[in-house]
């Protein structure tokens, strides 16, 4: 099953829109806002809101350790109970305060924000603001707090076990075809894993995934689940080539890598490939990673092209 965003983007907004009402329900409170990680940049933007201006929803943007909003995007907690206690923090810059309310004055009187995590990676935050009941402003609690956090883990269990959300969220699932042999350790060890979990994607390998039942069934599975496969064609080995052909077949992006040119097939040259050397594994892992980086990118910007436009 090939898992390319653009089909799940608009869902994956209403399901986002259902988020923030639902935390803004959960504490009874005015509004919220929905901050992820960009799959191609280090910058959390506004993905969804509820309850007050939705003009800034895609444009709002901070970078880790920016302002309030970055500092929970560094993997903080935050809550707040006044409006003087929220200026006078020191990480507030009141960036887009009048843009969010669409008054004149910012209007937030409180906050209690969490981090969402995937792993012990950041990929996003959910905001909570205003507490009340009746007309009566009221003050976040602790169990607000924990509240919260557990609504919040809740959806990141949920996104984690779905291949569909997690390549919406970028979290791409990266498969790793080459021959089981000692001499390639260093190479998927030191070069091919590390690169892959530095853009914040995920790795396997026929071998390290648990299943049971038929390997070659379950290999097929995970081809046909990848977003992007990595092949080491070194040594020209049978197995590979066929799993190398399987992927394009169904349309993979594919990454062959190889120690010399002539061990990628003819037909396969025109791809772009890397040839690696492996006594300089860290000029692999870099490579690598550009070349990971440039597909996301590619494909997250053609999802977004097709997806219908939802700005209001």
């Amino acid at each position: 099953m090939d898992v390319n965003p653009a089909p799940f983007l608009d869902e994956f907004s209403r399901l986002l829109d259902k988020i923030c009402q639902d935390a803004t329900e959960l504490l009874h409170a005015q509004a919220s806002s929905v901050f992820l990680k960009e799959a191609d940049e280090n910058v959390f933007v506004m993905r969804a809101a509820y309850g007050y201006n939705h003009t800034l929803i895609h444009h709002a943007r901070y970078q880790p350790g920016e302002g309030i909003t970055g500092w929970v995007a560094l993997g903080n907690a935050y809550r707040a109970n006044s409006r003087d206690e929220i200026t006078s923090d020191r990480h507030h810059l009141g960036k887009y305060d009048k843009e969010i309310w669409g008054g004149d004055e910012h209007q937030c009187h409180s906050m209690v924000a969490v981090p969402l995590k995937m792993g012990e990676e950041v990929h996003g935050l959910i905001k909570v603001e205003n507490k009340h009941q009746g007309k009566k402003w009221t003050p976040f609690t602790d169990a607000d707090t924990e509240s919260l956090s557990i609504f919040v883990r809740a959806i990141s269990h949920v996104i984690e076990s779905n291949v569909i959300l997690m390549s919406a969220l970028g979290r791409l699932y990266v498969f790793v075809l080459m021959p089981f042999q000692e001499k390639f350790n260093n190479v998927f060890e030191c070069g091919i894993r590390p690169a892959i979990l530095e853009v914040g994607m995920r790795c396997e390998r026929i071998d390290l995934v648990h299943f049971t039942g038929d390997i070659m069934r379950r290999l097929y599975q995970c081809i046909a689940q990848a977003d992007i496969v990595v092949s080491v064609m070194t040594d020209k080995n049978p197995n590979v080539f066929y799993e190398t052909g399987y992927s394009h077949a169904l349309g993979k992006a594919t990454i062959p890598l190889a120690e010399s040119v002539d061990e990628i097939p003819f037909d396969l040259r025109h791809y772009p490939h890397i040839i690696y050397n492996r006594e300089r594994i860290n000029d692999l892992k870099k490579a690598l990673k550009d070349r990971l980086v440039g597909i996301r990118a590619s494909k997250f910007a053609s999802a977004r092209a097709l997806a219908p436009d939802r700005s209001p």
